[in-house]
């Protein structure tokens, strides 16, 4: 009698005394045909332990004698891309002699074409259902159950709206919507939302569970009239002086601070006159809430001073406030306020020269030219300009080239990656600090403005990087990453879970471009699962078998896995074979 209260007896060969099957009474304790004798039911042959037996009860492995079962072949279509398509279902061998079998698909509209132990269905409705096969055999009635989804094409286009234009230092969120499987935002964010408190251009990719892509692109820009600017500060004004400003276009209401000095802290127009030197901070508000702060400073002076230098020729002579002015002389001119006001102190240097003269130098990026008077002059040099005048002086100009310490930038080589592979572009850059990068187009990198993003891109993509020194300076390069969509895995085919650390766990070795594992699962070889493991990220130290079942180890066996699993671009995979387990 086996654990499970069934009578085992061997099956002898007519030929030979060796006994290659056993026969099974099911029911032992119903009277005549009703204990369910069955001959021949389960094959022992393989089993090297049993190949001699010739009397008596032979040992048999306890896991031979569970009750049977049918099981869908691990390749059973369960989501269904096509509506009318043929999906053909197969069932695992099994042990015991089967009758008849029945198959019924419940929620969903389905035509069945049955084929006895396999059928091709076609699904007549999107949503979810439930495929079930019954088998009726002399081992009792078994079953089987297959949860199925039917995906339904997206009632409406992904769409995340018009261009925004938004408020200046304000937060906005874009939502792709949702009924999608995977997201993935320019930002490298994986939800179906993102928030983002930056202007620039945004994208979205989606994946439904059939794979398919959708993708969309939605620019923000700040609104130019939320920016307040009430000009220039006023340096040097005299007390006594007044200045109307007006509420710009574009904003409902602006309040001044402080009140000092105002006709009005809050009137569409403003008027300033102030006695002291005052520091006003301005606070402006759109009618949609925009809000935009500058500021304001006036300087009070009792005396303006101005200096002035001029040249002229040696036998020139200069009239200034009906003074005249001699070559290399310095005069200072009190000027009293004639009206209300302040006075005025010029101090006027004057140069004679026998040949008037100046020079100044500019200093431009290595790779620019600077253009005077329709002459285009390169970085590093060093032009002289003679000019004369009515009066027979001749001026002559020097101007010096100077050209800013140049960028260098290098980048990785061009080079080839399997889908699904990240690698970092760590570019090597110098030059006037600090250095400002660009990483475009943004598509797979982790980040647009530093120096070493990881790219993980989806297709083939050029990437180029400007750097812009602190000088406005810019220099770009590029690097070509070609992505193939070669993809596998490896699986062992055996493992010692022994606890000694090594190759004690049963997990297949993905390649990067694997993104989940949506079924890893051991089965014995009559079809039972042993182990099983749903939507497991390759990356997860959690995913694989430790060779436990049901809580007792399971014992030394040849048993057979499948795995499914889906790559970064979408596509499903699935794989099956055998492995060995060595106790």
């Amino acid at each position: 009698m086996g654990p499970d209260r069934k009578i085992y007896a061997p099956s002898y060969s007519s030929f030979q005394q060796i006994a290659y099957f056993l026969d099974v009474i099911h029911k032992p304790n119903n009277p005549g045909l009703a204990c369910q004798f069955e001959h021949e039911s389960v094959d022992i042959s393989f089993d090297p332990l049993v190949l001699s037996a010739k009397d008596g009860t032979c040992n048999v492995i306890a896991s031979i004698l569970a009750q049977p079962g049918i099981s869908l072949s691990l390749a059973a279509p369960d989501t269904i891309c096509a509506l009318g398509s043929p999906n053909v279902y197969q069932l695992l061998p099994f042990s015991c002699g089967i009758d008849s079998i029945t198959w019924t698909v419940e929620g969903l509209g389905a035509q069945i074409q049955p084929n006895f132990q396999s059928a091709t269905i076609s699904y007549l409705n999107y949503g979810n259902g439930k495929l079930i096969v019954k088998a009726f055999s002399a081992c009792g009635n078994l079953s089987d159950t297959l949860d199925i989804l039917v995906v339904a094409p997206p009632s409406t286009p992904l769409n995340l709206g018009p261009d925004l234009e938004v408020c200046d230092n304000g937060v906005f969120t874009f939502n792709a919507g949702s009924g999608f499987t995977r997201y993935l935002w320019s930002d490298g964010s994986t939800d179906s939302i993102t928030t983002t408190l930056f202007p620039g251009v945004y994208w979205v990719n989606v994946w439904d569970a059939c794979g398919n892509l959708q993708t969309d692109t939605i620019k923000v820009n700040i609104q130019q009239v939320s920016v307040l600017d009430i000009g220039e500060d006023l340096p040097q004004q005299c007390a006594g002086f007044s200045k109307t400003y007006t509420l710009p276009a574009g904003f409902s209401s602006w309040s001044w601070s402080p009140n000092q000095y105002l006709n009005c802290d809050n009137c569409p127009e403003v008027t300033i006159s102030p006695e002291t030197s005052t520091n006003w901070v301005v606070v402006a508000q759109t009618s949609e809430g925009c809000i935009s702060v500058d500021t304001l400073q006036a300087l009070i002076r009792d005396t303006l001073l101005f200096e002035l230098d001029t040249f002229i020729c040696q036998n020139w002579e200069l009239i200034l406030f009906d003074s005249l002015l001699e070559p290399n002389s310095t005069t200072q001119f009190f000027r009293p306020a004639a009206f209300a006001g302040c006075d005025t102190l010029w101090t006027i240097h004057v140069v004679g020269r026998e040949a008037s003269s100046s020079a100044f130098s500019v200093t431009i990026c290595n790779d620019a030219t600077y253009l005077y008077i329709e002459e285009e002059l390169a970085p590093e040099t060093i032009s002289t300009f003679q000019f004369t005048n009515a009066q027979g002086c001749d001026s002559l100009v020097y101007i010096t080239v100077n050209s800013f310490p140049p960028i260098s930038l290098s980048l990785p080589m061009d080079t080839t990656i399997r889908i699904g592979d990240a690698i970092p572009l760590n570019a090597t850059a110098a030059g006037s600090p600090a250095l400002n990068f660009l990483w475009s187009p943004p598509d797979g990198l982790n980040c647009l403005d530093c120096p070493n993003p990881i790219a993980n891109p989806l297709d083939s993509i050029t990437y180029t990087l400007e750097v812009t020194d602190a000088n406005g300076c810019v220099l770009e390069k590029s690097i070509q990453i070609r992505v193939i969509n070669e993809c596998d895995i490896a699986v062992p085919n055996a493992f010692t879970p022994n606890g000694d650390g090594a190759n004690d766990v049963f997990r297949p070795v993905l390649d990067p471009c694997v993104y989940t594992v949506t079924l890893w699962r051991v089965v014995n070889r009559w079809g039972q699962p042993v182990f099983e493991q749903y939507n497991i990220p390759a990356e997860d130290s959690q995913l694989g078998w430790d060779g436990q079942w049901n809580g007792p180890s399971h014992p030394s066996d040849v048993l057979i896995w499948m795995a499914e699993y889906e790559l970064y671009n979408g596509t499903r995979k699935i794989e099956s074979g055998q492995v060995t387990l060595i106790r």
